[in-house]
Protein backbone atom coordinates (compact mmCIF):
# COMPACT_ATOMS: atom_id res chain seq x y z
CA UNK A 1 0.00 0.00 0.00
CA UNK A 2 2.58 2.64 1.18
CA UNK A 3 4.74 1.45 -2.12
CA UNK A 4 1.82 2.26 -4.48
CA UNK A 5 0.59 5.55 -3.08
CA UNK A 6 3.20 6.96 -0.72
CA UNK A 7 6.54 5.68 -3.19
CA UNK A 8 9.25 7.85 -1.48
CA UNK A 9 8.52 7.73 2.18
CA UNK A 10 7.78 4.21 1.47
CA UNK A 11 11.71 3.88 -0.17
CA UNK A 12 13.26 6.39 2.78
CA UNK A 13 11.80 4.23 5.05
CA UNK A 14 13.09 0.99 3.89
CA UNK A 15 16.43 2.40 2.72
CA UNK A 16 16.80 3.88 6.44
CA UNK A 17 15.97 0.20 8.12
CA UNK A 18 18.86 -1.19 5.53
CA UNK A 19 20.91 1.54 6.99
CA UNK A 20 24.12 -0.32 6.27
CA UNK A 21 25.40 -2.26 3.09
CA UNK A 22 25.48 0.74 0.50
CA UNK A 23 27.26 1.44 -2.83
CA UNK A 24 26.34 4.88 -2.97
CA UNK A 25 28.35 6.25 -5.70
CA UNK A 26 26.60 3.47 -7.97
CA UNK A 27 23.15 4.08 -6.41
CA UNK A 28 23.66 7.95 -7.84
CA UNK A 29 25.03 6.87 -11.09
CA UNK A 30 22.04 6.01 -12.77
CA UNK A 31 20.24 2.75 -14.37
CA UNK A 32 23.46 1.87 -16.30
CA UNK A 33 25.96 1.94 -13.79
CA UNK A 34 23.70 -0.07 -10.95
CA UNK A 35 22.68 -2.61 -13.91
CA UNK A 36 26.40 -3.31 -14.43
CA UNK A 37 27.48 -3.87 -11.01
CA UNK A 38 24.21 -6.09 -10.49
CA UNK A 39 25.85 -8.33 -13.59
CA UNK A 40 29.02 -8.19 -11.27
CA UNK A 41 27.12 -9.32 -8.41
CA UNK A 42 26.09 -12.23 -11.09
CA UNK A 43 29.21 -13.04 -12.39
CA UNK A 44 30.43 -13.65 -8.66
CA UNK A 45 27.65 -15.56 -7.94
CA UNK A 46 28.60 -18.36 -10.02
CA UNK A 47 31.82 -19.07 -8.74
CA UNK A 48 31.34 -18.49 -5.25
CA UNK A 49 27.97 -17.19 -2.60
CA UNK A 50 27.81 -13.65 -1.83
CA UNK A 51 28.32 -12.79 1.94
CA UNK A 52 25.88 -10.86 3.93
CA UNK A 53 26.62 -7.17 2.65
CA UNK A 54 26.89 -8.07 -0.44
CA UNK A 55 23.71 -9.62 -0.79
CA UNK A 56 22.13 -6.59 0.79
CA UNK A 57 24.05 -4.34 -1.40
CA UNK A 58 22.41 -6.07 -4.53
CA UNK A 59 19.07 -5.52 -2.97
CA UNK A 60 19.47 -1.91 -2.66
CA UNK A 61 21.01 -1.93 -5.69
CA UNK A 62 17.66 -3.74 -7.24
CA UNK A 63 15.43 -1.23 -4.89
CA UNK A 64 17.23 1.71 -6.64
CA UNK A 65 16.74 0.31 -9.95
CA UNK A 66 12.90 -0.23 -9.49
CA UNK A 67 12.67 3.14 -7.69
CA UNK A 68 14.34 4.88 -11.19
CA UNK A 69 12.00 2.74 -13.14
CA UNK A 70 9.22 4.23 -11.58
CA UNK A 71 10.81 7.82 -12.49
CA UNK A 72 11.82 8.86 -8.63
CA UNK A 73 15.47 8.80 -7.82
CA UNK A 74 18.44 8.81 -5.35
CA UNK A 75 19.96 12.33 -5.17
CA UNK A 76 23.82 12.10 -3.74
CA UNK A 77 24.71 12.91 -0.01
CA UNK A 78 23.93 17.02 0.30
CA UNK A 79 26.30 18.42 3.41
CA UNK A 80 22.92 21.44 4.10
CA UNK A 81 20.34 18.61 4.23
CA UNK A 82 21.42 15.45 4.34
CA UNK A 83 20.57 13.69 7.86
CA UNK A 84 22.75 11.77 9.84
CA UNK A 85 20.75 7.93 9.73
CA UNK A 86 17.90 8.87 8.34
CA UNK A 87 16.87 8.97 4.06
CA UNK A 88 14.66 12.35 3.71
CA UNK A 89 12.16 12.78 1.32
CA UNK A 90 12.41 15.59 -1.34
CA UNK A 91 9.15 16.16 -2.92
CA UNK A 92 9.82 19.01 -4.71
CA UNK A 93 12.98 17.01 -6.83
CA UNK A 94 10.98 13.44 -7.07
CA UNK A 95 14.07 12.21 -4.61
CA UNK A 96 15.28 10.99 -1.45
CA UNK A 97 18.03 12.24 -0.17
CA UNK A 98 20.46 9.77 1.71
CA UNK A 99 22.01 9.97 5.01
CA UNK A 100 25.69 10.48 5.80
CA UNK A 101 26.67 6.66 7.28
CA UNK A 102 26.13 5.31 4.08
CA UNK A 103 29.55 6.74 3.39
CA UNK A 104 31.70 3.97 4.19
CA UNK A 105 34.01 4.49 7.38
CA UNK A 106 31.27 7.60 8.45
CA UNK A 107 29.87 6.74 11.80
CA UNK A 108 26.99 8.50 13.62
CA UNK A 109 29.32 10.34 16.07
CA UNK A 110 30.60 11.82 12.70
CA UNK A 111 27.49 12.08 10.61
CA UNK A 112 25.70 14.25 13.83
CA UNK A 113 28.40 16.54 14.30
CA UNK A 114 27.94 17.67 10.59
CA UNK A 115 24.19 18.25 10.76
CA UNK A 116 25.39 20.16 14.37
CA UNK A 117 27.87 22.05 12.60
CA UNK A 118 25.60 23.50 9.82
CA UNK A 119 22.99 24.89 12.10
CA UNK A 120 26.07 27.32 12.44
CA UNK A 121 25.70 28.63 9.30
CA UNK A 122 27.22 27.69 5.95
CA UNK A 123 31.16 26.12 5.86
CA UNK A 124 33.16 28.64 4.55
CA UNK A 125 35.53 25.76 3.05
CA UNK A 126 36.82 21.79 3.12
CA UNK A 127 38.89 23.52 5.91
CA UNK A 128 36.29 24.68 7.80
CA UNK A 129 33.56 21.24 7.44
CA UNK A 130 36.69 19.40 9.12
CA UNK A 131 37.55 21.98 11.69
CA UNK A 132 34.11 22.16 12.49
CA UNK A 133 32.95 18.62 12.11
CA UNK A 134 34.66 15.10 13.33
CA UNK A 135 35.30 14.16 9.51
CA UNK A 136 38.38 13.24 8.92
CA UNK A 137 40.58 12.91 5.71
CA UNK A 138 39.22 9.63 4.76
CA UNK A 139 35.26 11.07 5.01
CA UNK A 140 36.33 13.88 3.04
CA UNK A 141 38.18 12.04 -0.07
CA UNK A 142 34.96 9.56 -0.33
CA UNK A 143 32.44 12.89 0.15
CA UNK A 144 35.19 14.23 -2.74
CA UNK A 145 34.71 11.25 -5.17
CA UNK A 146 31.04 11.39 -4.81
CA UNK A 147 31.09 14.98 -5.73
CA UNK A 148 29.14 15.97 -2.38
CA UNK A 149 31.78 18.86 -2.13
CA UNK A 150 31.91 20.38 -5.40
CA UNK A 151 31.81 23.94 -5.12
CA UNK A 152 33.69 24.45 -1.17
CA UNK A 153 37.00 25.49 -1.50
CA UNK A 154 40.01 23.65 -0.34
CA UNK A 155 40.87 26.65 2.31
CA UNK A 156 39.89 29.83 3.87
CA UNK A 157 42.46 31.23 2.55
CA UNK A 158 41.42 34.16 0.02
CA UNK A 159 43.90 34.34 -2.86
CA UNK A 160 44.74 38.00 -4.32
CA UNK A 161 45.08 36.64 -7.90
CA UNK A 162 41.45 35.40 -7.98
CA UNK A 163 39.83 38.79 -8.48
CA UNK A 164 41.30 39.40 -11.86
CA UNK A 165 43.17 42.62 -13.04
CA UNK A 166 42.90 45.35 -10.21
Amino acid sequence: WFKLYYPLEYYATFFTIRGDSFDLKTMISGSEAILKTLNEFNELRKSQELNNRDQNIVENLELTLEMINRGYKLSNIDIYRSMAREFIVDKENNQIIPPFIVISGLGEGTAESVVEARKDGEFLSIEDLVDRTRLNASNIENLKELGALEGLPESNQISLFEFGDW
